[in-house]
């Protein structure tokens, strides 16, 4: 089976790694992990993702906000990434510095149940309005275009 997407985790926290993995890949989702923001600009450099679950936090930064680099990095980028910013602050300035980077959400760690699984949810609710932005009220591309009458009354833009 194709996964669904591909997904970028950059997370620090060996407890937070195995949850998201988990769920992740039990959604279909192809998924790679890193934990420093060097690999994870390395990792966007040199493969295309879908999906960034970018942790704020890294400690390997002595800074602790190499998750703000990680999200300039991929707003500068040409890539069409959906960034879920997650942190363990509750900071506003993150939040909305996290946001003005394209980040599609801001999520505190301590206020998610079952991490992996919520991730998932917000991931899922993401592509999905994605692909209706696409291609209305089908799913993909092809039942689309199977479609009885979809092809004469088309009209495509691309941003």
């Amino acid at each position: 089976m194709a996964s669904k997407a591909k997904v970028l985790v950059i997370e620090d926290s060996p407890r937070f790694v195995r949850q998201y993995r988990r769920s992740l890949e039990r959604a279909g989702y192809a998924c790679d992990v890193v934990d420093t923001r060097a690999d994870a600009i390395s990792m966007l450099q040199n493969k295309s993702y879908d999906v960034a679950i970018v942790d704020l936090q890294l400690r390997d930064d002595i800074t602790h906000k190499g998750g703000i680099d990680v999200l300039e990095y991929i707003a500068k980028s040409d890539e069409d990434i959906k960034a879920f910013a997650v942190s363990a602050s509750e900071e506003v300035r993150d939040a909305v510095k996290s946001q003005n980077l394209g980040a599609l959400e801001f999520v505190v760690k301590a206020d998610m149940e079952s991490p992996g699984d919520e991730i998932v949810a917000r991931i899922d609710k993401a592509l999905l309005r994605q692909r209706k932005r696409l291609f209305g009220r089908y799913d993909t591309l092809t039942a689309y275009l199977a479609a009885p009458n979809t092809l004469s009354t088309a009209s495509f833009t691309f941003s």
